[in-house]
């Protein structure tokens, strides 16, 4: 499977890559050695090193499930967070903020309708929505800040600038 996504840690030591249909391969980027791996078997959209270096986000949509979820590993490879969304709904992406406190995830339902969409912000320790921005997004990213979030739809050629605060 070749590689799909692909995200190196601040610090610059472990590499992540992964294809459509896993697993999700860590690496020791300074001596090209596997680490772990983790996820095999899924069908995995996306993944992300938080800021800080210390987690790995992979959004993963099962084909044998009826919703997707983020999971969140340490460096180690432990399942530390697992953040499944509502029935019928798929993440698309996640980013975390830049003080690696939070994740923010769009996400889409079944029939990939602009009005069952939205952007989710996490608590992901405590896994909890702590805000939701209603709007149809492919992606998402915050601010170097952590002030803001900017989300982007592909087919639409449209960007939009998000108060991450509110």
């Amino acid at each position: 499977d070749d590689a799909q996504w692909l995200d190196l840690t601040g610090d610059g030591q472990l590499l992540a890559t992964s294809g459509w249909t896993g697993p999700v391969d860590v690496w020791d980027a300074t001596k090209g050695e596997h680490r772990f791996a983790v996820l095999a078997d899924s069908d995995i959209e996306g993944l992300e090193w938080s800021p800080d270096s210390e987690q790995l986000a992979v959004v993963r949509n099962a084909d044998r499930g009826d919703r997707g979820e983020v999971v969140v590993f340490d460096r180690s490879g432990a399942e530390v967070a697992r953040l499944p969304e509502e029935p019928g709904h798929w993440v698309q992406s996640a980013s975390f903020s830049p003080d690696s406190r939070l994740l923010a995830t769009t996400i889409v339902g079944e029939r990939v309708d602009p009005t069952d969409a939205s952007v989710r912000i996490w608590d992901w320790e405590r896994g909890e929505v702590v805000s939701t921005i209603d709007t149809f997004a492919d992606g998402v990213v915050f601010d170097p800040t952590g002030t803001r979030i900017a989300t982007f739809h592909t087919v639409q050629g449209t960007a939009n600038v998000w108060d991450a605060r509110t």
